[in-house]
């Protein structure tokens, strides 16, 4: 399968997002999230979801934003055409857990 990476790989991308939370937890005063864990279940439903709702649906985008109180959520939104389809509902609310304590691995 393409676009797969490496164990190693992964964990440097987790500690390069580390160092970037810990310059932002001092403005904004407190951890931030750096995992959202969404079930296999989840996912197959919101693919079905999609796929029922939507007409030419070709992906799905996964975008990170922020809640009011400023803390790090991720939201899937389907594409048409490899755009975003915003006439049909975003995924989010996945477990992200207690911050800052889920790392990649661990």
């Amino acid at each position: 399968m393409a676009n797969q990476i490496t164990s190693a790989e992964a964990a440097q991308l987790c500690d390069n997002y580390d160092a970037r939370c810990t310059k932002y937890k001092n403005l904004i005063s407190k951890d931030d999230n750096r995992s959202c864990l969404f079930t296999i279940k989840e996912l197959k439903d919101y693919i079905d979801y999609v796929e029922k709702t939507g007409k030419n649906i070709d992906g799905i985008r996964i975008y990170i934003g922020a809640y009011s109180n400023n803390l790090t959520t991720v939201f899937l939104a389907p594409t048409s055409n490899g755009v975003d389809n915003t006439k049909i509902n975003s995924l989010n609310f996945g477990n992200g857990g207690r911050p800052p304590k889920k790392k990649y691995g661990k």
